[in-house]
């Protein structure tokens, strides 16, 4: 399969996971595409028995497609943690780097990945690595932090990892995973809000609060 075809069955699952649907619409954003483009793929994937497609309604991933997208998805995240935890790159630089690496790796590089890396469940990001069979290793009932109601403890869990400059600002605020905060809305100030940790607080855009997963609970 070409890269190409490997990237749209990616983003059509990641939009699944993401938002419960793929719509074409979403799928040529994601993509930088034109929507005639993006349709014309799709009816070849559906063509191969990757998708099922109807015209105005979600792509849906086939049983063999979401086996596609997901050793895909699990050589990208393996690829991640490896750039992170042995090469010692910036957890925000690694997206397009192993967007890259992540087509061109044989089944034993990819098994030689996780060895050495003692197999991983979680990418630097916190995304959930597929395993060698396909399935997901379990992870926490996260939400967007957007969600979360006013003065509500919780522990940052998952960043998504698509935006580079979005994972370059939570970066630079020194926001990690694992910490907890308590959530302290401005109710005049709509477009920002307060994390206060146990030592330190970060005033945030509503913006970022869309790409920062975390679990409720705990204590500072």
């Amino acid at each position: 399969m070409s890269a190409h075809k490997e990237d749209y069955l990616k983003q059509i699952f990641l939009l699944e996971e993401q938002r419960g649907k793929a719509n074409l619409s979403a799928l040529a954003t994601v993509l930088n595409l034109k929507p005639a483009s993006v349709t014309e793929m799709v009816r070849k994937l559906a063509a191969e028995g990757d998708v099922q497609y109807m015209p105005y309604t979600p792509v849906q991933l086939t049983k063999q497609g979401r086996q596609r997208a997901v050793k895909i998805i699990r050589r990208h995240r393996l690829w991640e943690t490896f750039l992170v935890d042995v090469l010692k790159y910036n957890w925000a630089n690694v997206h397009k780097e192993a967007e890259t690496f992540e087509h061109y790796i044989t089944d034993e590089m990819e098994n030689r990945l996780d060895q050495i890396l003692d197999h991983p469940e979680f990418d630097p990001h916190g995304a959930p690595i597929p395993l060698p069979d396909g399935s997901l290793p379990l992870a926490p009932n996260a939400e967007k932090l957007f969600t979360v109601p006013d003065n509500k403890t919780v522990q940052i869990v998952r960043v998504l990892d698509e935006d580079v400059n979005i994972l370059r600002e939570i970066d630079a605020l020194g926001l990690k995973l694992g910490q907890r905060v308590t959530v302290r809305r401005n109710h005049e100030n709509t477009d920002e809000i307060m994390l206060e940790g146990s030592t330190t607080s970060w005033t945030i855009s509503t913006t970022l609060t869309h790409y920062i997963y975390v679990v409720q609970g705990g204590k500072q």
